[in-house]
């Protein structure tokens, strides 16, 4: 019998990231505020996550900033 199943889902690989095309500004900035998170206090963890999904959504949109 054919097996149907659908394919594994693999994660991205180091060279695939070398490959992918350079992310805008704005993700890329979005990225360092989160990166930088462990520098910051628990607190402030929830607003920089809603304010990366805000701009996330914006430059999946075509606004940018703005």
């Amino acid at each position: 019998m054919d097996d149907q199943r659908p394919p594994v889902p693999v994660a991205p690989t180091a060279d695939h990231a070398a490959h992918a095309a350079p992310a805008p500004d704005e993700v890329a900035a979005v990225l360092t505020a989160v990166e930088g998170l462990g520098d910051r206090p628990l607190g402030e963890h929830v607003a920089v996550f809603e304010q990366a999904h805000e701009s996330l959504r914006r430059v999946l949109a075509g606004g940018g900033r703005g």
